[in-house]
């Protein structure tokens, strides 16, 4: 499952919008990719 093109995940990152929490967790979803 690729969250960057699942419709529920943009969904939710549209009501997460403000830029500073954002900025943290795209950092905290790219490090869980190298993981992977």
């Amino acid at each position: 499952s690729n969250c960057y093109s699942n419709l529920v995940f943009r969904q939710c990152m549209d009501d997460l919008l403000m830029m500073d929490e954002f900025d943290q967790y795209a950092r905290k979803v790219q490090m869980v990719g190298r993981k992977k």
